[in-house]
């Protein structure tokens, strides 16, 4: 494997939870908004804007451990 494979194969490996989420992000939104692109993120329960770092996929879900996403639940 040469070093271009490599470097191919560990950039898919940690940009895929970015798009996976991007992608997740758009099939949920898509039939409640016309535009789901724009504007910020909110929360599908309380409608509250979700910080920055909560939308980073990986660090949300680690930081999230065991605590409630949001105040409605």
């Amino acid at each position: 494997m040469t070093g271009a494979d490599l470097a191919a194969r560990i950039f898919l490996l940690l940009s895929g939870p970015f798009v996976g989420d991007y992608v997740a992000t758009l099939a949920t939104a898509w039939p409640r908004a016309p535009r789901p692109i724009l504007g910020r993120s909110a929360c599908a329960r309380c409608g509250a804007p979700i910080a920055p770092a909560r939308a980073i996929p990986l660090l949300s879900w680690a930081q999230q451990a065991r605590r409630p996403r949001c105040s409605a639940q």
